[in-house]
């Protein structure tokens, strides 16, 4: 029994519920294959089938799914986050030198009115110029939007007798 089988599929013949012919998908269009896994339509129908409507069970009666680009869905888009807030922190050779806490006082609006907020930034000693610290979404809230996030960036004052060359000092 077993070897008139594989003789048979050798041959092309196909034997009992080989799907006789060449093989089992020779010469049918993706169309059939899709007709007869999922029913309906084909291919340009499968996703009205499932996102639309169509169906007579299963989805079909949801009117689609909101985002999927079905009949009846809205499509929203997701909150944007607004582009930060840069602002420079200018301090003193000494500042950088020793380190120092800043404490920086901000008014944002906020969905129930303004709100002012203290920003404390703790300055390491050796920090440099370009070095920049992130406080994430203390921006404005606005509806449908994240709010910004603020980034102050370390600026060098001018000393009246030393410069800074990397991290070496130097006189001016």
């Amino acid at each position: 029994f077993f070897r008139s089988r594989r003789a048979a599929a050798a041959s092309g013949g196909g034997g009992e519920g080989m799907g006789g012919g060449g093989g089992g998908f020779h010469g049918r269009s993706p169309d059939d294959i899709f007709r007869e896994m999922f029913g309906g339509g084909g291919t340009d129908d499968i996703f009205s089938q499932f996102f639309g409507g169509g169906m007579g069970g299963g989805m079909g009666g949801m009117g689609g799914m909101p985002g999927m680009g079905g009949h009846g869905a809205r499509r929203t888009r997701p909150p944007q986050k607004q582009k930060p807030i840069e602002q420079k922190l200018r301090l003193t050779l000494e500042e950088l030198y020793s380190g120092i806490t800043k404490k920086i006082r901000i008014t944002r609006q906020k969905r129930g009115g303004s709100e002012t907020e203290d920003l404390r930034i703790d300055v390491r000693p050796g920090w440099k110029r370009g070095t920049k610290i992130t406080f994430e979404n203390k921006g404005d809230e606005r509806p449908g939007q994240i709010p910004a996030d603020i980034v102050f960036e370390i600026d060098e004052k001018p000393h009246p007798r030393f410069k800074r060359e990397g991290n070496d000092q130097a006189r001016s």
